[in-house]
């Protein structure tokens, strides 16, 4: 968000387009973007955007804390 600071909107915006799959792409539409996203992440170099954020979340491994950090945290309480 860019404010000019004069009271009228933001210097920029949203614009969101909603699109029904099922309309426009039929009823097989699922498996036909399923096959086309594995194919995209088949190619050398290219991930979907999101991808790494979902493996994340996945993730219940230990975590690597940052130490220093931790510590201004604590600094913090008073």
């Amino acid at each position: 968000e860019n404010d000019n600071n004069d009271g009228a909107p933001p210097k920029g915006g949203e614009l969101v387009i909603a699109l029904n799959p099922a309309i426009l792409g039929g009823d097989d539409w699922q498996a036909h973007c399923d096959g086309f996203f594995e194919r995209l992440e088949a190619l050398d170099g290219v991930r979907l955007p999101g991808a790494r954020r979902h493996q994340n979340r996945e993730d219940t491994g230990l975590r690597h804390i940052n130490a220093e950090l931790v510590e201004k945290i604590q600094g913090l309480k008073a």
